[in-house]
């Protein structure tokens, strides 16, 4: 198990031990202590080299006759397209939400915010060939702020968060 699936994921060493460490505390004991520490152990890992995501399900398995856990059976599932497909929905969803409010802003206040942000853009790429760095990033940072408070004054969330992502990086 270790050699297959949790030396090749991204687990530091001290969380591989403490796997390890709950593995020989449960082996052979009653079903308590796999009771007590088995929600410590990985429920989903990431192996780098093969870009895969992987969900694990401890169960232990008890000997009847002496009733201790005599074997661990690990299901494992591959994740992997289904975190993509969530992630793909999520980027669906958050593009919904942008229409939605584009939509809930009146053609003509719109027009507004898309005028002011193509003059502060036009304004923005001119500065960056400008020889003072301080001074364009703090223009630059002025002017996202303007076109952040133009898309919150009309409830465009999406926008003003976006914006705001890029203002952080002006800073």
């Amino acid at each position: 198990i270790f050699d297959a699936i949790l030396n090749e994921a991204n687990l530091s060493h001290d969380e591989i031990d403490r796997i390890k460490a709950i593995l020989g505390a449960v082996l052979h004991e009653d079903e308590l202590g796999f009771d007590a520490n088995g929600s410590s152990l990985p429920r989903e890992v990431f192996l780098p080299d093969r870009k895969q995501y992987l969900e694990l399900d401890w169960n232990p398995m008890v000997d009847e006759k002496n009733l201790v856990i005599d074997k661990l059976l690990l299901a494992v599932r591959d994740v992997t397209e289904f975190k993509k497909l969530r992630e793909e929905f999520r980027s669906q969803q958050d593009d919904l939400i942008s229409l939605a409010e584009i939509i809930n802003v009146p053609m003509e206040k719109f027009s507004i915010v898309m005028n002011a942000a193509e003059e502060l853009i036009k304004e923005n790429e001119s500065l960056l060939s400008h020889a003072d760095p301080t001074a364009v990033a703090n223009q630059l940072y002025r002017n996202l702020h303007t076109c952040k408070g133009l898309a919150r004054s009309y409830s465009l969330k999406q926008l003003s968060n976006q914006i705001h992502e890029a203002e952080i990086k002006c800073k």
